[in-house]
Formats: structure tokens, C-alpha cells, sequence
């Protein structure tokens, strides 16, 4: 049976939780497991194998995409609950969680095939079966998305965007343009602000002293804005 702990905001699903151990690594196989150890949200321990990690980041073959199936399922979705077409955009969430799912599965399989571990890892849980997709939509998306279609909407888009697809940037994106809108769907539990801009490279403050200069101790991506946004730089 796969273990899926959905919550209000963020689906953890024990399934891509590795245990930190080098050189065998094993999936965890739930929360009570002896080496369940999820790093504090802004406040970790700086130092390696001590807490566990996705195994998204072992997914080596895994497609990189430029629009995914399921962020265009959430995109048409959302726009139809700006639309006040709610209804129309429900079966859209639908598909999106399960398009979102499925992709996931797609990460799990390139990630057990890694050529890194080279048959070293160990595969505790099953793949997501469609029924417990279908319960995860039925008991837990469908009644917050019918309280709140957008929120819901959003919330499911940003759960999808956790994976090996590289979808990092569009998951900022989309945050940084709902708290531009007044959204506040998202709720990031860190100490520190959501970040106004991206870090200058690490190569460009290394090889260049003007950039270094402007970079100083990175605090700068929290308080200035992007040139188009008003900023300087």
C-alpha cells in the first residue's frame, strides 16, 4: 500500500522520501520509520546526511519539460475560476492531480534506474494505484475545491510542480504573481521573506568584482526589486 499523507496545503507522499544512509539507499517507508527525519523548514542542521531527501534528486533520466500535461490542465482551470466557470474547471483539477500523479511516477521510475546507485536502492512502497488517486480527489481536493475553486486550483498546480520536470521556476512564478494579485494561497512557512528576484551566478561573483560587489551577502534578493519592477539592477 503506498502512503499518502494529504494535508490542508501539501500532499506528502512517502513514496520519494529516501533515507539519508550512503551507499544503500532506501525509500522510508512512513513517518514512523526510524529514519524519518525531514529537515526544519528554514532552520536545518548545515551539514550532509543527517536528514532525508527526495527521490526526485536521483531521477537522472527523467523528462526536463517546457509546459507539462498538468500545468496545462491547472492553467486552463484556473482561468476558468477567474471566470467564475468553476464548474467547468473542476474536471480540469481532476486531471491535473492525476496527470501531476502519474509524472511523479514517470521521476520514480527514472530515479530507480539511476545509473548513480547502480542497483542499490531499495523500493519500499507501490506505485500510486488510480484508486488512490481517485481518493485523494474524492476525499480531499473536491471539498476544498468547492469551498474555494482558485485557492484549491492553485494549491494542486503547486503540489504538481514538486518533481524532477523542472518546474521550479514556474512554481515561483506563479507565487510571485498571486502575492502581486493580493493571493496569499500559498503559504510558505519559512523565517525568511519570499525572495523578490533571483541570485546573481555564482560564477558571474566570482569572475566579475562588480557583480561581487552587488551581490555582497545575497540579502539583496529579499529587498530590491527586479529592474522592471521598479528596481535598479
Amino acid at each position: 500500500m503506498t502512503h499518502v499523507y494529504a494535508g490542508y496545503i501539501l500532499i506528502i507522499n512517502i513514496r520519494i522520501i529516501l533515507s539519508y544512509k550512503y551507499p544503500n539507499y532506501t525509500q522510508v517507508e512512513g513517518a514512523g520509520d526510524p529514519t524519518f527525519k525531514l529537515a526544519p523548514s528554514g532552520n536545518p542542521v548545515e551539514t550532509q546526511d543527517v536528514y532525508n531527501y527526495s527521490t526526485f534528486c536521483l531521477a537522472q533520466t527523467a523528462p526536463t519539460m517546457l509546459l507539462s500535461y498538468h500545468e496545462v490542465l491547472f492553467l486552463k482551470a484556473e482561468a476558468l475560476c477567474r471566470l467564475d466557470r468553476a464548474g467547468e474547471a473542476e474536471e480540469l483539477v481532476k486531471a491535473g492531480v492525476e496527470a501531476g500523479m502519474n509524472n511523479m511516477e514517470v521521476a520514480m521510475a527514472a530515479a530507480k534506474n539511476s545509473a548513480y546507485l547502480g542497483g542499490r536502492y531499495t523500493e519500499k512502497t507501490s506505485p500510486v494505484l488510480a484508486d488512490e488517486i481517485n481518493t485523494y480527489i474524492t476525499e480531499e481536493v473536491l471539498p476544498r475545491f468547492r469551498e474555494n475553486p482558485l485557492k484549491e486550483t492553485m494549491n494542486q498546480k503547486y503540489i504538481a510542480f514538486w518533481g524532477a520536470s523542472g518546474e521550479s521556476t514556474e512554481c515561483y512564478n506563479d507565487i510571485r504573481r498571486m502575492k502581486a494579485l493580493g493571493e496569499n494561497f500559498i503559504v510558505l512557512d519559512n523565517p525568511k521573506p519570499f525572495p523578490l528576484r533571483c541570485p546573481y551566478g555564482s560564477y558571474d561573483t566570482t569572475a566579475n568584482p562588480h557583480v561581487k560587489e552587488l551581490y555582497g551577502d545575497g540579502e539583496y534578493v529579499y529587498t530590491e526589486n527586479v529592474w522592471w519592477a521598479g528596481g535598479n539592477r
